[in-house]
């Protein structure tokens, strides 16, 4: 699933700072307990300078069991023959006040009393260091997560108010129609990049707005143009097929034009219905009987599916009125009803329903799904056998968009189905 850009790139600051913060905590950690054992040793290495050079010279053999009793963490111990020189190390001593067990750093030196040897040893409890250091540790972690909370705050407005003018122009582009002629204002922007993509965007939209007027007084000239020799072609051909001199192969010849024809004429008439709608020739709008018109229209077209053997059911269950063209009604919902027929198979089923302000038309075709992108698009043939100009549901669409109907297609159960949503008006 396709994701806004600025919620991909908050997610990329945020992996990156949340990374950033997982090694960062314990490293600080072990750099940070190094430097108060250094430290503690350090302190450890001057009581032991202090005692050499104030105490050991004066310090008798009698006088140890005083020494030891007056001094806690500074005592002097029997030899030990396996200790040559300084060795620091740590070790839990069990404290009696405190009824634990707690972390000293200890230094222990060979030395000698009145001729004897003895060892030296000073002692330093960690409990104060450790608190010291939790302390520092978690004032660094709320440092660190009060920092990455304000980056992501200042990181999320910074973003969105450099964002904004991609989003509006995104949102204009959205809404642009290309059929309309009013005038589409991109917004400023004190970006580089926007400004020259807003640029590129207006001198787009004029051309392709040009080319479309271009195209449409075109199709417009033409299709009037060609209504005149049409309409007198298809008059000589009915003259010539009343004559009782025509044999078998003429009279079919003449039947194959006719049908060309009027093919050629239904073409014309959907061009020009098209140019008028863009023109907004169908403006005006009235209350109509959205039942009305479909209860008039349905026995011709019932006709229609009995003459191809195809099953017609129709179920009308409320009386649904608009505001709406009703010429332009009437065609789309005969185009529908014509698409379902025409694109039917042998023994096919057709059924209509009109419920709760939609229309459903539902029918039996080709066994897959249309290409959805396709369906509505001008001149698109749902089939390489079909007879249809490729307009009947481009005008629907056409019509339906005019109005602000939802006209949607879907395939179920093996069915083709045509919906007209008037609730989205």
């Amino acid at each position: 699933m396709a994701k806004k850009l600025l919620t991909q790139t908050l997610r990329a600051n945020m992996l990156v700072s949340a990374l950033i913060l997982i090694v960062s905590i314990p490293l600080f950690f072990r750099i940070t307990e190094g430097l108060a054992v250094e430290d503690s040793d350090e302190a450890l290495q001057l009581r032991k300078k202090e005692f050499l050079h104030y105490t050991l010279p004066t310090l008798q053999l009698d006088e140890i069991a005083f020494w030891n009793k007056v001094n806690r963490d500074v005592t002097i111990l029997p030899e030990d023959q396996n200790l040559k020189r300084d060795s620091v190390f740590g070790q839990f001593f069990y404290d009696t006040l405190d009824a634990e067990n707690e972390p000293y750093r200890v230094l222990l030196t060979p030395v000698t009393i009145e001729g004897r040897p003895f060892t030296f040893m000073a002692r330093m409890n960690q409990i104060e260091s450790e608190d010291f250091l939790n302390s520092i540790t978690q004032l660094f972690v709320a440092v660190i997560l009060m920092s990455l909370l304000g980056m992501y705050l200042i990181t999320r407005w910074q973003s969105k108010r450099l964002w904004r003018p991609f989003y509006d122009t995104l949102t204009v582009m959205e809404n642009f129609e290309i059929e309309k002629s009013q005038f589409i204002e991109l917004g400023g922007s004190k970006t580089l990049e926007f400004e020259r993509l807003n640029l590129v965007l207006r001198k787009l939209m004029e051309k392709n707005r040009r080319a479309f007027a271009l195209q449409r007084e075109f199709v417009d000239s033409a299709a009037h143009e060609l209504q005149t020799p049409l309409a007198i072609m298809q008059t000589q051909i009915d003259m010539m097929m009343q004559r009782q001199d025509l044999n078998e192969a003429q009279g079919e010849m003449l039947e194959n034009l006719e049908s060309s024809i009027s093919r050629l004429q239904r073409l014309n008439k959907n061009l020009l219905l098209l140019s008028k709608m863009e023109s907004q020739v169908y403006a005006a709008n009235e209350d109509i009987s959205v039942t009305a018109i479909l209860k008039s229209l349905l026995p011709f077209f019932q006709e229609q599916a009995i003459a191809q053997q195809i099953a017609f059911k129709t179920t009308v269950s409320e009386d649904l009125r608009l505001m709406a063209n009703p010429a332009l009604l009437e065609i789309a919902v005969s185009n529908l009803l014509l698409n379902a027929i025409r694109h039917n198979v042998f023994q096919g089923t057709v059924e209509i329903q009109l419920v709760k302000g939609k229309l459903r038309v539902t029918n039996t075709g080709i066994g897959e799904a249309l290409p959805q992108e396709e369906v509505f698009q001008r001149f698109s043939k749902i089939s390489s056998k079909s007879k249809g100009n490729g307009l009947g549901l481009s005008v629907v669409k056409k019509i339906a968009d005019l109005n602000h109907w939802q006209l949607s297609y879907c395939f179920e159960d093996q069915k083709h189905v045509f919906s007209l949503d008037f609730n989205k008006a």
